[in-house]
């Protein structure tokens, strides 16, 4: 699977913070370039917080012309680190480094977010949100 969480190269700067030299349109260039080469199944993930919240539109016509398989909407749990702590990476436990909690969509924002990946990209989505 891939991952899409920005329809412009300002939120994919924000959100990733990816070394200099990725952009946002080589991603998409090589995702697709992948997808059709690759003859299993393509899934893409797409995290959904505040700071892309008003890109789902975006993200969604971007997903569209990815044409995955099926759609993975998830929203962050992790604390956010103050500072990029690369070991740090997929702890889920108590965070030992200066962290503060991440901002995470309603449940309601998330089930209008699926809808519109759902609608627009014309796949199925698996939304994990809530409690």
């Amino acid at each position: 699977s891939v991952k899409l969480d920005a329809a412009t190269q300002e939120t994919f700067q924000r959100v990733n913070r990816p070394v200099p030299g990725v952009t946002l349109a080589g991603v998409l260039r090589d995702m697709k370039t992948f997808r059709d080469s690759f003859a299993g199944e393509f899934e893409l993930q797409v995290m959904i917080f505040p700071p892309n919240r008003k890109e789902i539109e975006g993200i969604a016509r971007l997903a569209a012309g990815i044409a995955p398989d099926r759609i993975h909407l998830n929203t962050p749990r992790r604390p956010y680190p103050d500072a990029w702590y690369l070991e740090r990476r997929g702890s889920h436990g108590g965070v030992p480094y200066p962290a503060r909690p991440v901002a995470r969509v309603s449940t309601e924002e998330a089930a209008a977010c699926a809808r519109i990946l759902r609608e627009t990209a014309g796949v199925p989505v698996v939304a994990v949100y809530g409690e």
